[in-house]
């Protein structure tokens, strides 16, 4: 019997070194039928010609910088269904996949073939430590929380389990529900938050978000971004940074067009006090 084509999307910007140890993993993979494709968002350290010469049967399209993760998803997600992808799997440049995480995704997918499946997710350095287990939403505070982080893996997480969200590394997501919701929301959240946004849309639609434990996925969450909870101290224009830039999961633009959209309009008020009111003491404690 045929099996349903999947094409794997990886955004990347600069990180070659990275990049290569997942296309590596990825091309170790026991299903017999997909396809890779990389955007290359602009990268200055060569990843596109690394690529080539390395890698002749990666795909690769190429942005001016500009796309960033939301956008860098959509164009390579555009591009596989062009090519009548069935599925397509959406993976960050820093990970690397177990051999059957593609296997055990589609597996998954024929037992529930209108839900979003989402991958066991584990620290690259500690393989038995859980860096996601999926995700939950609890309002007004703190909003999306990520489940299993830090926990040892103890088999606590071996059965199939609905989530609210999966992260947007190891999620397995067929072309019609992705045609359906528009793909990511890459004009009002191009770099954080875009999955959380997605699986909650999707829940909505009545396609579930399910984990399987089945797919593991290996992520360098030292080059995972978001605001460290370090101990130096900041400048004023880091500060405005959190607020305005693109690459902070603060972002205010898309922090707020997500909570006006997802919170209870009950607790929208309370939840933007509670987040902006704790946030803004963090960060003055470090000016």
């Amino acid at each position: 019997m045929k099996t349903q084509k999947v094409s794997v999307v990886i955004p990347c910007h600069n990180g070659w070194p990275y990049t290569k140890l997942c296309l590596s993993s990825v091309l170790k993979s026991d299903y017999p039928n997909f396809h890779i494709i990389v955007v290359d968002d602009g990268s200055t350290d060569s990843t596109s010609e690394y690529i080539a010469k390395e890698f002749q049967n990666v795909e690769v399209l190429k942005g001016d910088g500009n796309l960033w993760w939301s956008g860098s998803m959509n164009l390579g997600i555009r591009e596989a269904i062009k090519k009548q992808t069935e599925y397509v799997l959406v993976l960050n440049n820093d990970v690397v996949i177990a051999p059957d995480a593609l296997s055990a995704l589609m597996n998954c997918a024929k037992e529930n073939p209108h839900a979003v499946i989402g991958s066991m997710v584990y620290e690259l350095n500690h393989s038995n430590l859980i860096w996601s287990a999926g995700g939950t939403m609890k309002w007004p505070w703190p909003g999306e929380i990520q489940l299993g982080i830090g926990e040892i893996d103890n088999g606590q997480y071996n059965e199939i389990r609905n989530v609210k969200w999966a992260p947007g590394m190891g999620t397995l997501i067929h072309r019609e529900i992705l045609l359906q919701l528009n793909l990511y929301d890459d004009l009002n959240m191009p770099q954080y938050i875009a999955d959380v946004d997605f699986c909650l849309r999707s829940e909505q639609a009545s396609y579930p978000v399910l984990i399987t434990p089945k797919s593991k996925i290996f992520n360098n969450s030292d080059n995972t971004g978001g605001i460290k909870k370090e101990k130096r101290k900041i400048k004023w224009i880091e500060f405005k940074e959190i607020f305005t830039s693109l690459r902070s999961p603060d972002y205010l633009r898309a922090r707020l067009i997500f909570m006006f959209r997802h919170c209870p309009w009950y607790l929208l008020i309370p939840a933007l006090l509670i987040r902006y009111t704790r946030l803004i003491i963090f960060t003055m404690r470090r000016l």
